[in-house]
Formats: structure tokens, sequence, C-alpha cells
């Protein structure tokens, strides 16, 4: 099998919180645009109405783009795991494209033909730029995301050929060091700024200095769940916190160290109560759902909103169809290409035996 992903730990326990956190972070990520960004991004949008009126200041200040960065912690975690079950680094690359590509590839086929047919007035795509979006390259190639949620693919892409090129050199045996001065670098970034300097913009987003905390922190808590950590574990996670927690106000702080905490708590068998049936059916569709809900969310609500329907039921209505959406696509394309693509290449190269 092609990394195959254990779904137990170190006592052979399921480990399920994962899904559960997966599931939880992305519908509040399809709330915060919903409910709150909607009114930013899409001009002339009339009376939100009593109930979305107070929900969208609420939203805006206690999730914001919060929940991405608690995905970038699931990441450090999971492909540390994944990797740990490869042989080579051809495995681990084929393992991240079936996983992301196929449903990428329909997210932005059907954001791109609604917003060619029914277009928002922020949607003035190119057949260019929905070429290079399929890429999921586009952001360096300095062409426009066909949605707005995309900016995050380009972190993991960078992340993933980061710790894939370690795992090429046979230098995973090092990943705590490389951690651990890799988080120093976020925290000098950080200081840097708040004295008014500025690290080169390119080395922060290929260096990932601003969204590396969390990604670390994640592979920290993976090390920590499989009884492997050190002196560097618990260093690496405080200086991860610290550079996290700089310059936060003091409920933005909370947040993100409550994002810690029920980490630290989950590989430590205490959350097994978040382990819900709707919460990790979220976490099933929870991809599909990241790469397709927010301009058709948007088109979906300006439609209904324009004929007539108020601001609640119209948010209900994209909500509905979003989680729709994403359910289809798990089901018809996410799950049958990765399997065929993975079953490909297992039988292209074969375990070798003893």
């Amino acid at each position: 099998m092609l990394c195959p992903m254990s779904r137990f730990d170190a006592a052979g326990r399921r480990f399920e919180e994962l899904d559960a956190f997966r599931g939880i972070a992305a519908l509040l990520i399809v709330l915060f645009h919903l409910i709150s960004r909607y009114r930013q991004m899409i001009v002339g949008t009339g009376d939100p109405g009593p109930v979305i009126g107070y929900l969208e200041p609420l939203v805006a200040t206690l999730i914001g783009g919060m929940p991405v960065s608690f995905f970038f912690m699931i990441s450090g975690f999971v492909i540390v795991w994944t990797l740990e079950k490869c042989r080579t680094w051809q495995d681990f690359a084929i393992s991240r494209f079936s996983r992301l590509y196929p449903t990428f590839w329909a997210a932005v086929t059907v954001t791109y033909l609604v917003g060619i047919v029914d277009p928002l007035p922020i949607q003035h795509y190119t057949p260019l730029q929905f070429l290079a979006n399929l890429t999921m390259f586009h952001d360096e190639l300095g062409i426009p995301a066909i949605d707005g949620a995309y900016w995050s693919l380009s972190v993991e892409l960078i992340f993933y050929i980061g710790m894939g090129s370690l795992f090429a050199l046979g230098w995973m045996r090092y990943l705590q060091i490389v951690c651990f001065v890799w988080a120093l670098a976020c925290l000098a970034n950080v200081l840097l700024a708040s004295v008014g300097i500025d690290v080169w913009y390119r080395v922060q987003k290929y260096a990932l200095l601003w969204h590396g905390p969390f990604l670390i922190a994640g592979v920290m808590f993976f090390h920590g769940w499989k009884g492997q950590q050190s002196a560097f574990t618990f260093i690496t996670l405080i200086i991860c916190l610290f550079s996290i927690l700089i310059n936060k106000s003091f409920l933005v702080a909370l947040i993100y160290f409550f994002f810690f905490v029920i980490f630290f708590l989950s590989i430590h068998g205490r959350l097994e109560g978040i382990v819900l049936r709707p919460l990790l059916w979220l976490g099933s569709i929870s991809y599909a759902l990241y790469v397709c809900h927010e301009f058709l969310g948007y088109r979906i609500m300006l439609s209904l909103e324009n004929l007539g329907m108020p601001r609640l039921p119209a948010t209900a209505a994209a909500l509905g169809s979003v989680l729709l959406l994403a359910w289809t696509i798990t089901n018809a394309i996410e799950r049958p290409s990765l399997r065929f693509i993975r079953a490909a290449w297992s039988r292209r190269t074969p375990v070798r035996t003893a």
C-alpha cells in the first residue's frame, strides 16, 4: 500500500480527534466567509437583518482566519505521520498528488464555469488564469486565484516540498533539530517586524516564517503523541507559542493558546468526547468543502438575495448547498481517484521482499 495511514496511536487507540478537528475548522471557515466576509467581498449586499447583523462582528472577531492556522497544525501532524509510512519520496509525492489535485481540479472547474456564466462583481476570469490555477502554483506564477480560499494551498505545497526534501535526503532523523532552528527563525522574523525591520518578502514566504509556528507545532505534537519527545520538543513548542502570541490581543491570544491546549489534550486521549458522527462527517469532506465553498457560496447568496430572500435564509441555503457539493465531490471524485491513483502506483512499484 502507498503511504498507509494508520488511524491508531501507539497505545492502539483509534485517533479520530484529527477528523473531528478538521470538521470543526472547515465549518468555522465556511461560517466566517458566508456570515462576515461576504459583506466585505460583495459590494451592495443590502441589509443583513438583525441576526446576521449581530453575528457579523462576532464571527469576524472570534473566527477570522484562525481556523486556517489550526488546519496548518493538523497538517504538520499528519504530514510527518504520512512520511513515516512512505518508503520513498516518490510514494509521498503520489500520496499528496492523489489527495489534493483531483478534488482541487473539480472545485476550480466548477468555480470557473459558474464565474463565467454568472460572475460575481469580483470575478473576471480568463482561460490562462484557469489553467494556471489547475497547477496549484498560480500564486508563484503571479496569477490571481480562482477562489479566495486558495491562498493557503501555497503554504501547504511549500511545506510538503520541504518535508519531502528532508525525507529524500534522509534527514528526517534530524527533524526536531530542523524545527527548532526553523522556530527560532520564525520568532526572529516576528521580533524584527515589531521594531520595523522587514525580512525580504520571498524569504518570509518560502521559509514559511509567518505560518511556520503552526506547522512546526503540529510536527512537535506528533512526536509527543508517538512518545518521541525530547528537550527540543518542549522548547520548540514554547518558541512557537511565543512567536504566535506576540502583539496579539488578549482574546486572539487566548484562542491560539486554546489550539495548543486541545491538541495537547487530544494526543493524551483526553478529548474522546469530541469524536461525534457529525464532526467526523464534516472532517471527511473538509478538503472538498474548503476548496469549493467561498465564491460559490457567495454566488448562491447573492442570487437568492436578488430574488428577495432575506440574508439569514440565504446564508443557510448557501451553507447547505456547499455542504452538498463538497459531499458529492468527495464521493464522486476524491475517493475514487485517490484509490485509483494509489492502486496504480502500488502496482507499478511493488513492495520489495527480503
